[in-house]
């Protein structure tokens, strides 16, 4: 009899060991296999926040002093004085307040997503969070991050050095050849990178406001900035040639054509943003994009003055644009009100 009590109790308490609902064993696999890259996550967010609030305060540190020229990531802006040095028209270029602003909105976000993740994979754990960073392919989240902490860096670098240079007026658009050609590289790697995990950060329980910090926020504002990067960055590449008058002579039909492209591009980038808010669902790219052809318009007048409204056909496409931008995130914030009205 005492024998078979005991053997009942040994099963009792192997069935509370092994059947215990309330732990999750995938996610305790996840912490243990994947703690290699929480540790790369939680380093690459430091770095991107660090360099991030470096380079803001930098470029306001500038901007105040009147330089004429600056940089933040690899995105430079050129004053009002150089557009009279300088023959060439600065397509798509923002004004400094609302580059400062995207920044400044990036950071907040990224901010916010690095204490929340931090707090929930350690001093308050809560798995499902921890899940949704550290899946499969959304593990590797820390890449973007890391490559635009570099691009924050080179930015930082560039400002620190261009000012040293001699006849700096004379070689401001040459200078910065090298910088737009590690934008164009890193931009890439970061959009390759971040379409790459984007739609594989899978919230459980998700509600708008964890979609917010953990997916549609930091990393919206990341897809936006980076092709923008590219998109400008391939721009200043031939700005180069635009203000070398014998290459011009020799190539005057390549060059009309790439600034042709340019002028396109400037409406195209707009629908792009437009396309991947509705694919992904996305308040902020709107957002974004809105602020960004604000930013395009008001340093367009700066610059050129009522000019820019001879152009009828770009004035209109930033204005269409920004009016379907700004339908869509209505349209988006119903559905999401409908939807958990619903729920």
């Amino acid at each position: 009899m005492i024998e078979n009590e005991n053997e009942k109790k040994e099963e009792e308490e192997n069935d509370i060991i092994i059947d215990n609902p309330d732990l999750d064993d995938y996610s305790q696999d996840m912490m243990t296999s994947y703690s290699e890259f929480w540790i790369l996550s939680i380093i690459c967010w430091a770095l991107f926040l660090f360099t991030g609030y470096f380079a803001v305060i930098q470029k306001i540190i500038i901007i105040n002093h009147n330089y004429g020229a600056s940089f933040i990531w690899s995105i430079i802006n050129y004053e009002s004085e150089y557009h009279k040095i300088y023959k060439s028209f600065f397509q798509m270029q923002m004004h400094n307040c609302i580059i400062i602003l995207l920044f400044i909105i990036t950071l907040i976000f990224a901010t916010s997503q690095f204490i929340y993740f931090l707090i929930k994979s350690t001093y308050k754990k809560d798995n499902d969070i921890y899940d949704s960073m550290m899946g499969e392919r959304a593990k590797y989240h820390f890449i973007p991050l890391l490559f635009g902490s570099c691009l924050f860096g080179i930015g930082i670098y560039f400002n620190a050095n261009m000012y040293k240079i001699e006849n700096f007026s004379k070689e401001l658009l040459t200078f910065p050849n090298d910088i737009n050609i590690y934008g164009v590289i890193l931009s890439i790697f970061i959009i390759t990178s971040l379409f790459y995990i984007y739609n594989k950060i899978e919230i459980k329980n998700e509600t708008f406001l964890k979609s917010l910090i953990i997916k549609k926020g930091t990393f919206s504002c990341l897809i936006i900035l980076s092709i923008y990067s590219l998109i400008i960055n391939i721009y200043y590449c031939f700005l180069f040639f635009d203000n070398d008058v014998d290459f011009q002579n020799k190539y005057i039909s390549a060059i009309m054509i790439t600034f042709i492209f340019f002028y396109v591009m400037q409406i195209i980038f707009g629908v792009i943003i437009l396309i991947l808010s509705i694919k992904f669902k996305d308040i902020v790219l709107s957002i974004m994009n809105i602020i960004i052809y604000i930013g395009i318009t008001w340093q367009s007048l700066l610059l050129y003055g009522q000019s820019l409204f001879n152009n009828e056909k770009i004035t209109i496409g930033y204005i269409i644009l920004m009016i379907a931008s700004l339908v869509l995130i209505f349209i988006l914030i119903y559905k999401i009100i409908v939807g958990n009205q619903i729920n």
